[in-house]
């Protein structure tokens, strides 16, 4: 199902020095670009085809990351700048925050795929070089003990390599459950990998079934219903 590792998008502290003399991050980058972690990041229109039995914007749904904070060195943080098109995940979840999961090829960490944004909630527990997880840990993951109801709670885990730090991460995950691939996101394709066909599908993991794409699977995932 995929190589050992937690496919979790890892982000760490830029060492970029910007001098007090820079523009504003508005100005640095022209109409076509956005200013975000030290680097000019073109701006991509999100397919938003209608999915599932009624296209809603809750766990699974298609989602953006606006303004700063949304990358790190080009590589996405779930968590950061402002998230859209995830207005109906519930919120406040014990333990998780919300999430809009993005692909990304990078050479820094795993590479993840979430053609046009995945909304969830997720809570990342880290063990390791300090470089790698004090910008990995999320919400607070002994609390996160469930998801909401017709999602399914995934549990993986992985060690990962950034650079020469180690750290090893526990992950907790919601995707909405489903019977069949006709309940997922088929058929979009993904404007970061050149309109890729998406893998989104109905995956089956211990009888639990959830839609995913299967490439975002640790060998090790385990999976609640709820």
């Amino acid at each position: 199902m995929g190589v050992p590792i937690v496919r979790l998008t890892i982000f760490i502290l830029s060492t970029a020095i910007i001098s007090a003399c820079a523009p504003p991050d508005s100005e640095r980058c022209g109409d076509e670009f956005y200013f975000d972690g030290g680097n000019c990041h073109i701006i991509v229109e999100q397919d938003t085809t209608d999915w599932g039995t009624d296209g809603d914007s809750g766990l699974g749904g298609p989602c953006q990351c606006q303004g700063e904070g949304c990358e790190q060195m080009g590589m996405p943080i779930p968590t950061g700048g402002t998230i859209t098109g995830c207005e109906s995940v519930p919120l406040p979840w014990t333990g998780a925050e919300l999430a809009c999961m993005r692909t990304s090829t990078g050479d820094l960490g795993a590479s993840t795929f979430f053609a046009n944004g995945f909304c969830t909630l997720m809570a990342v527990a880290c063990q390791g070089d300090a470089m790698v997880c004090e910008n990995a840990v999320v919400g607070d993951y002994a609390t996160m003990t469930s998801c909401p109801p017709g999602a399914a709670l995934l549990m993986m885990s992985g060690e990962v390599d950034m650079m020469g730090f180690v750290a090893t991460l526990q992950t907790k995950q919601c995707a909405p459950l489903c019977q069949g691939d006709g309940d997922c996101r088929i058929g979009e394709t993904d404007p970061v990998l050149d309109n890729e066909p998406s893998q989104y599908g109905c995956q089956d993991i211990g009888g639990v079934k959830f839609c995913y794409d299967p490439r975002d699977l640790s060998e090790d995932v385990t999976a609640q219903a709820f």
